[in-house]
């Protein structure tokens, strides 16, 4: 199965599109459902994810492959999500 990531891997960072298409359906579901959990919110969950993708896009070409394509996006998105809400939170103190 990993092995199958990593191919796919290669094949979107040579622009296939249909490749990247597959990765990002596969973990979709860890990515809404992390962002749901640390925001608390379906729309801010909704919005996060789009971002995190777009991370992950412009990113893969930095991906190892020394851990699992899951384990690299879920890292991504933790940090992003951390991120985020701190963001979240300066913007309350500032009104």
């Amino acid at each position: 199965m990993q092995e199958q990531e990593f191919i796919l891997v290669d094949r979107a960072i040579s622009g296939d599109r249909k490749a990247l298409e597959e990765l990002l359906v596969g973990v979709q579901d860890i990515v809404f459902n992390l962002s749901l959990r640390m925001l608390g919110s379906p729309h801010d969950a909704e919005d996060a994810s789009q971002e995190i993708y777009i991370r992950i896009i412009t990113g893969l070409s930095t991906f190892k492959k020394e851990s699992a394509f899951s384990t690299w996006v879920y890292r991504i998105a933790t940090n992003h999500l951390l991120n985020y809400k701190k963001s979240m939170f300066s913007r309350q103190c500032r009104q």
